[in-house]
């Protein structure tokens, strides 16, 4: 039951993905990524809020990889999470945390938005990426698969 309850829960987090796939790609908003002042396409980059009917605490980033490549598929980009729900936690590479210092190979890789600057570190990518902010870096864990909600 415990496995079929995440199955749902993995299920219902489906229409946040595929409500994006039908926005228009365009337009500058609080939320839309810059590569240094140059807007960037949400196949590139993008974050999306958790639907509220799955919980609405988590924060989705979703990549194009290698990062820079438009990824149409949003089962094919790269998902890490901000503030991730309880069920997610055996579906992620690493954990979620804030105040963090990143490792000495990370770099800003020019993507921001009004909250949030990128930064990779090469020893570590596959698994987490750092977000810079108001308040210092958080680490967010990369998601096994994408992350849908119904």
């Amino acid at each position: 039951m415990k496995g079929g309850a995440r199955s749902l829960l993995l299920v219902a987090l489906i229409a946040a993905g595929c409500e994006t796939q039908s926005q228009p790609h365009s337009g500058a908003s609080p939320t839309s990524w810059l590569h240094d002042s140059k807007p960037v396409d949400t196949q590139v980059v993008q974050t999306l809020p958790e639907p509220e009917r799955c919980g609405g605490a988590s924060t989705f980033l979703l990549i194009g990889w290698p990062l820079g490549h438009a990824e149409p598929n949003l089962d094919n980009a790269r998902w890490y999470v901000r503030n991730p729900e309880v069920f997610m936690k055996g579906l992620l590479l690493g954990e979620f945390a804030v105040g963090v210092t990143p490792p000495q190979d990370a770099q800003y890789t020019g993507y921001h938005n009004a909250t949030f600057q990128l930064w990779l570190a090469r020893s570590d990518q596959d698994a987490e990426v750092y977000m810079n902010t108001a308040n210092g870096f958080e680490r967010w864990p990369r998601a096994k698969q994408a992350l849908y909600c119904l």
